[in-house]
């Protein structure tokens, strides 16, 4: 068994399904289930099937190193370039999601949500908003602003934003780059249900 590099296999789970046979880890009796075991050393697993016959098996757990490649933006300071690696730059980005090829980040220092085209050798540009100018527009592309967006996610359609000085909820159609306000009111702070009011959101 393979983990990556500074896991802690003190908690590593186990997963036993258990059918007319019995698991045992050294001599304790597992039922169908998870048990967690330390792996720092070899693990004994013994199966005991219906008919009392047993095979033991010896877990050992090594460590495989993980690869970390710089993605985009510069390793020191801060902007608003678009461009591909290095050449891009970013002010505090802070929240992040996927679609498909495509890494949609907020640049939450610059208002502005980012997309990384991976097929195309991670080019960065700038998706919705307008970099140093916050506001509560709805709009496409440019056309619309935030205040200092903190979390993003998606359900593959659509991006949703959490706009958090603004304490909204915003949604970004991804084919269109259209941004719209789903729920909350444009820097009214509360945390009703009807109407919706938000209070500094944060993913």
């Amino acid at each position: 068994m393979s983990v990556p590099a500074s896991a802690n296999v003190t908690a590593l789970i186990a997963t036993f399904s258990t059918t007319g046979a019995g698991v045992k880890v050294g001599t304790t009796v597992q039922v169908s289930g998870t048990t967690s075991n330390d792996f720092t050393s070899p693990v004994s697993y013994t199966v005991t099937a219906a008919d009392t016959t047993s095979v033991t098996y010896i877990v050992t757990v090594t460590m495989r190193p993980v690869n970390v490649t710089h993605l985009a933006g510069p390793l020191v300071g801060a902007g608003n370039a678009d461009g591909t690696g290095a050449a891009a730059s970013f002010y505090w980005p802070y929240g992040i999601t996927s679609v498909g090829t495509n890494v949609y980040v907020v640049d939450t220092g610059n208002s502005t949500i980012r997309k990384i085209d991976l097929a195309a050798g991670g080019a960065v540009t700038t998706f919705a908003g307008t970099a140093g100018s916050t506001g509560s527009t709805d709009g496409t592309g440019a056309a619309a602003r935030f205040f200092y967006p903190s979390g993003i996610t998606s359900d593959g359609t659509n991006l949703y934003v959490a706009d958090t000085y603004n304490h909204t909820i915003r949604k970004i159609v991804i084919s269109t780059g259209a941004v719209s306000t789903l729920a909350g009111t444009a820097e009214v702070s509360g945390s009703t249900d009807s109407p919706a009011l938000f209070n500094s959101l944060r993913v």
